[in-house]
């Protein structure tokens, strides 16, 4: 793969990250009381928060990480 690939592909997980950090912002803008009541809607271990979260700590994780993630492929 080109080294130009890498990069655009690091730069997406900075924006993938970003993402998740805005959707957290915008869902703790919802009173907790509604927060409350989705929650109970979809009692599901896959809530709108959890999967914030977690996403918002894997693009992290993976960000940090990059060089680890990626070293297995070859670079042109």
């Amino acid at each position: 793969m080109k080294k130009d690939k890498f990069l655009s592909s690091y730069e997406t997980i900075n924006e993938i990250k970003n993402l998740f950090i805005k959707a957290e912002d915008l869902f703790n803008q919802i009173p907790s009381e509604i927060q409350q009541v989705i929650h109970e809607y979809h009692n599901n271990h896959a809530t709108v928060h959890h999967c914030i979260r977690w996403g918002l700590q894997a693009a992290s994780d993976i960000r940090k990480d990059w060089h680890t993630v990626v070293a297995n492929i070859p670079c042109e």
